[in-house]
């Protein structure tokens, strides 16, 4: 079972994107949707600030993702997170 803690949003969201590694080592970004087997929300966290969003863990128990769900190139999801945070730096 692997877990994402602090999911911003995430009682709310029907798609996440996951970054994690394929085989241990290849750095990837997935489309996780959240009615995929092996996929679902944790408790609402008890945040002592910033309670105007919902915050949650994504539990991923032996998901179940497609190929065709991975955003880019396997072991290229670098990418995708530097684009993303160079574009919010804007």
């Amino acid at each position: 079972m692997e877990k994402k803690q602090w999911i911003t949003n995430s009682a709310f969201a029907d798609v996440f994107v996951v970054y994690a590694k394929i085989d241990g080592e290849h750095f990837s970004a997935f489309i996780v949707e959240k009615d995929f087997p092996g996929v679902k929300t944790g408790p609402e966290e008890k945040k002592m600030g910033i309670k105007g969003s919902s915050t949650r863990t994504l539990i991923l128990e032996d998901a179940q993702v497609p190929k065709e769900n991975l955003l880019g190139e396997a072991g290229r999801g670098h990418v995708i997170a530097f684009n993303i945070f160079e574009y919010w730096a804007l």
